[in-house]
């Protein structure tokens, strides 16, 4: 067993290192001060309130209400990101890294994906390397809502990368399992952002099309059964939603999908050219010059074998930037999914100077090395210490998120201070504050309250705040002993009354 294990290293040897290298490279973009940010406002706070509900009862969460500092509304989101941020939550315990971890590893997993792909299938783990050091060096891919905070955009990319994969080999060769890898990575992809994974489904009908295998296709055994497996998979996990809570079926969310579609939701409108002007000016900048190069390079005979892939991920780009062009409802992330595509079709630029280097010089292994080191430094240096170095500090402008980083703090920093009022008068309910105070009261020993009104607050009491309205109120009405300051916000005890005569600010 020791020799067959020593055999498989020398046979994968190249992969192995590059797999490692990658890991390593990745950890400072995608891992590093994970757990620093406060949780963000909206998204990331109500999948935050979910991974709680599911860590903390074992159930789905029905309605954000049910929780100090939550507001009515109802869940309507896939559950299986869920899953992974539950178990986060367990075993790192409730707080940021645990609802983040999870979602970084996809991303990670992302391009150690993209790195095993192309050596399995084109004995080239050089390209898929390079591609993968291109994704997290792209402003679009390691920022907020993808890759450094707890939405399920990370997980949604990997999952709709690894059925686009699976799906161009089945194509390719007709082998069943690669119909069954697909129809599970779309199922996941699925329950994690609904119809979203199939946005790139009308280019493979036209791949297949011009491919000439619709029709074998259509009529393939294979085919049906993997269908099959899509559905019984659905079916699976709705069961299990409706058994642990029978009115969650609007996980189903087909309605909220089609309502963001044909409608602009909370004032999330923007021109038909948004998407293509966040990819060229920031999100893919500067690696979306490459992308013509590398489409021209592949006219060569000599790069013929890539065609196929590069087509494929080209033209599911194309179709879901059309697609969610078209929605009336815009938001900066719902191009999440496109940039692992264009990282391979950039990176066959970069990859292909280096090809043609040591194919001219017929450099020796160490040589060669040092080269493609170097030249990788070269190209990837700049925006690689920039993504690390604005990823490590995000300014706070929420105001929701503002509250929720004064809980922080009373946490990581305060832990004595565990008895106080939240007086939050700016919101009807704050998903942020809801996170920190219902999970620091549960699992922490804090006995958190949440107001947002200013009834019933006397001399003596501690109290927290951040609102202007808040401020002005206590600093006409109270002398105070400062506990806790941080972005504006802070603890203090009201120790004396300066005057009785006020008027509560509306």
């Amino acid at each position: 067993m020791f020799r067959a294990a020593i055999g498989l290293l020398k046979r994968h040897q190249s992969l192995i290192v590059l797999l490692c290298l990658f890991t390593v490279v990745a950890y400072f973009p995608l891992f590093l001060h994970l757990g620093s940010d406060t949780v963000h406002a909206w998204d990331e706070s109500m999948f935050a309130m979910r991974a709680y509900q599911l860590a903390n009862e074992g159930t789905f969460l029905e309605n954000f209400g049910v929780y100090t500092a939550g507001f009515d509304n109802p869940n309507i989101k896939p559950p299986f990101g869920t899953y992974f941020q539950a178990i986060g939550l367990k075993i790192f315990g409730y707080k940021e890294l645990g609802l983040r971890l999870p979602i970084a590893l996809f991303c990670l997993a992302t391009g150690l994906l993209i790195i095993w792909f192309f050596y399995r299938y084109f004995n080239n783990p050089l390209l898929g390397f390079v591609a993968a050091l291109l994704l997290i060096c792209s402003p679009g891919y390691t920022a907020p809502h993808i890759a450094r905070t707890g939405d399920h955009e990370g997980i949604l990319v990997f999952l709709v990368l690894a059925g686009l994969f699976s799906l161009y080999r089945f194509i390719d060769t007709g082998i069943p399992k690669w119909c069954y890898t697909a129809a599970v990575m779309f199922a996941l992809g699925f329950l994690t952002k609904n119809l979203v994974a199939f946005f790139p489904m009308p280019a493979v009908l036209l791949y297949v099309v011009y491919h000439g295998k619709l029709v074998p296709l259509v009529s393939s055994k294979t085919v049906w059964k993997g269908i099959m497996l899509f559905a019984a998979i659905l079916a699976v996990q709705y069961a299990i939603v409706w058994y642990l809570s029978p009115y969650n079926f609007r996980f189903l969310g087909f309605a909220n999908v089609q309502d963001r579609f044909v409608n602009t939701v909370q004032g999330h409108a923007a021109p038909m050219g948004y998407y293509w002007n966040n990819v060229v000016e920031r999100n893919f900048l500067p690696w979306i010059y490459l992308i013509p190069v590398s489409l021209i390079l592949l006219t060569l005979n000599r790069f013929k074998p890539y065609r196929n892939i590069i087509l494929l991920l080209a033209g599911a780009t194309a179709c879901h930037l059309i697609v969610i062009s078209l929605s009336k409802t815009k938001l900066p992330w719902y191009d999440a999914s496109v940039y692992p595509w264009l990282a391979i079709i950039a990176a066959f630029t970069v990859w292909a100077c280096i090809d043609w280097v040591n194919s001219r010089w017929k450099l020796a292994t160490i040589a060669s090395t040092t080269v493609t080191t170097l030249f990788l430094i070269a190209v990837f240096g700049f925006s690689y210490v920039r993504e690390v170095k604005e990823n490590l500090v995000h300014p706070i402008t929420a105001p929701q998120q503002q509250v929720g980083s004064l809980l922080k703090k009373v946490r990581d920093d305060n832990p004595a201070l565990n008895s106080f009022t939240l007086i939050d008068n700016d919101h009807d309910g704050n998903l942020v504050a809801s996170f920190y105070i219902n999970s620091m009261n549960d699992h922490m020993g804090f006995n958190i309250k949440y107001q947002d009104d200013f009834e019933n607050i006397k001399v003596g009491d501690t109290i927290g705040f951040c609102s202007t309205g808040a401020i002005q109120y206590f600093d006409s009405l109270f002398t105070q002993q400062s506990q806790v300051y941080t972005n504006g916000c802070k603890v203090v005890v009201l120790q004396d009354t300066i005057k009785t005569n006020h008027t509560t600010p509306h």
